[in-house]
Parts: C-alpha cells; structure tokens; sequence
C-alpha cells in the first residue's frame, strides 16, 4: 500500500534507508521487513528529526508498520503526542474511522 500522506511518506523514505529496501508498502511490519534493535536506534533518531518530537522505542513495538505509526504521529497536538489507552484495538478500520473523526471536528473548531 503506497503512502497517503506527507508522514506516511517520511517514514517511508526513513524506513527505505535504515532497512536498505526500495519498496516499502505503509502495512509492512517493521521487523518482518528487516528490523533489528540496532536499526530500532536509528530510525528513532531520524523519526524523531523528522518530526521534531520524540517518540520511544516501546512506540516501535506498539505501531510497527508505517500506517499506525503515522496515525500515531498525527495525534500530536501542540508536540504533545495523546496518550492512547492500552487496550485500543488499532486495527485499519478503527484507526481509519479516529482519523476521519479528528478532520471532521478539527473543521468544526
């Protein structure tokens, strides 16, 4: 799946670089697709530059494929990122329906 949008395309580029792959679908799990702790260190020093917030390595595991981590990402307000509960089911259809939830009140404001 090709990215959607500017996060989504950052962190394929970044992923592209630190797992040495030309293709990069925004699904790809991070460490199916080559992911080792090593290169966990690095792409949280390039994610982080990229966004100018810092987000840790327990992130990595929680969202492990670009499409989470970027709707994750996304949530960020005023650089505080929003404290998502442990028990969220953070499937497509759920992260999709937040998502189209947050446009539709941001237009409210």
């Amino acid at each position: 799946m090709a990215p959607r949008n500017e996060i989504e395309e950052k962190l394929v580029l970044i992923w592209q670089e630190i797992l040495g792959r030309e293709k990069i679908s925004v699904k790809d799990n991070f460490f199916d697709a080559g992911g080792t702790s090593m290169k966990i260190i690095r792409m949280l020093e390039l994610v982080n530059r990229a966004f100018d917030y810092k987000i840790s390595v327990v992130n990595i595991f929680k969202y492990p494929n670009i499409y989470e981590l970027a709707a994750y990402i996304s949530l960020k307000d005023e650089n505080t990122l929003c404290n998502l509960d442990e028990d969220i089911d953070l499937s497509v259809d759920i992260m999709e329906d937040t998502i189209k939830l947050l446009d539709i009140e941001s237009d409210e404001e």
